[in-house]
């Protein structure tokens, strides 16, 4: 895949290589970490970390690009599906936990494998058809913004709905935002130094999608801490109650 392939950009591109490489490595390696964390989170709150919809569209875009789709770079491909590997264990958590979080919708609850196995085989079937159309590294890229944009969205749904901070943390927010926010200086140097191949990452929609990833992420930090601090008053209430 060309994008990855810096042998091929422009000369004006190529001298941005270390930093893009250092932009992808944070990434790469941040969002690992993130997994990791949202796993130990799960069993230890007894709960699950990603909205549903996200996981299953996340881990499709990472199994399309990372199995189904040659990307010409050994490395990049590696970090795709150790991503994957790690992802199925967000997901193991999930439903070993889920019905926890399920019992207000009991066909949800009985049915979380079932519902995660068709979520994730829809959503590698709309990154293929997008990725059809578009081309493989346009369909990459769209693909990664628009599902940072839901996710993002879909954690502060979360939050608001569920009136709880189990299942993640101010921590994990911290590394699970500028694992992504990296990318945006990336994005920027591409459509800066490359536009003949990335000019369309700066059009309306994709900047839409970009100001709404941050206007969201930024939010949650502020909604997980008011619910936090009423939970511990809650908690404090209910001790002093008890004596």
């Amino acid at each position: 895949m060309e994008a990855f392939d810096l042998s091929v950009a422009p000369p004006e591109f190529a001298v941005w290589a270390p930093t893009v490489y250092a932009l992808n490595a944070y990434t790469n390696v941040i969002w690992l970490y993130v997994y990791y964390g949202m796993i130990y989170r799960s069993y230890k709150d007894k709960s699950f970390a990603m909205p549903l919809i996200c996981q299953c569209l996340n881990i499709a875009w990472e199994i399309t690009f990372g199995f189904l789709f040659s990307l010409d770079h050994w490395l990049v491909s590696l970090t795709f599906q150790v991503a994957v590997v790690s992802n199925f264990g967000v997901i193991f958590a999930a439903i070993k936990y889920g019905s926890r979080e399920w019992d207000r919708s009991p066909m949800i609850q009985r049915n979380l494998p079932w519902i995660y196995g068709g979520g994730i085989l829809l959503a590698i079937a709309g990154h293929i058809c997008l990725a059809s159309e578009l081309g493989m590294v346009k369909a990459c890229f769209a693909n990664a913004i628009v599902c940072q944009v839901i996710l993002s969205v879909g954690y502060v749904s979360q939050l608001l709905v569920r009136g709880a901070t189990r299942g993640f943390s101010l921590h994990l927010w911290f590394f699970r935002f500028t694992g992504s926010l990296t990318l945006i200086p990336e994005f920027y140097l591409r459509i800066k130094y490359w536009p003949e191949a990335f000019g369309w990452l700066g059009e309306p929609f994709m900047l839409w999608c970009c100001y709404l990833y941050l206007g969201f992420d930024l939010a949650y930090p502020v909604l997980f801490w008011y619910i936090q601090r009423r939970e511990k008053e809650e908690a404090m209430a209910k001790a002093l109650k008890d004596r």
